[in-house]
């Protein structure tokens, strides 16, 4: 039986610590949801993630699907599946990971960074 909820954080590139930032169990609203606001300090490279447990009285669940905060790297993976369990590898090469700035031309990925392709002049 559930007996309460666990909010993990973690900067982009690194694992869940073991430590949760807030644990607690808070009330459902009328129509079943539940909300809580958490404080925490942002990563220096402004992504984190966040991802929700729940409690019993001697174990965890998995964890929930990742909620981001931040841009993140388009040209490298960045996702866990348990609290240890992630994916930091690089897109492959000549993956578009185009901003939709008509401005600075075309981007793909190219060892794990963005570049910007060179558009001809007319």
């Amino acid at each position: 039986m559930v007996t309460g909820y666990s909010i993990y954080v973690r900067n982009a590139g690194a694992t869940y610590g073991s430590t949760p930032i807030w644990t607690g169990n808070p009330t459902p609203t009328a129509d079943g949801s539940m909300t809580m606001n958490v404080t925490f300090t942002p990563a220096p490279s402004g992504v984190n993630y966040f991802t929700v447990v729940a409690r019993t009285a001697s174990s965890e669940s998995g964890i929930a699907d990742e909620r981001g905060l931040g841009t993140p790297n388009p040209c490298r993976h960045d996702h866990c599946t348990s609290k240890t369990g992630c994916d930091f590898s690089a897109v492959p090469d000549g993956f578009s990971c185009d901003d939709a700035s008509f401005c600075n031309g075309p981007e793909i990925c190219v060892g794990g960074g963005v570049r910007h392709q060179r558009v001809p002049k007319l």
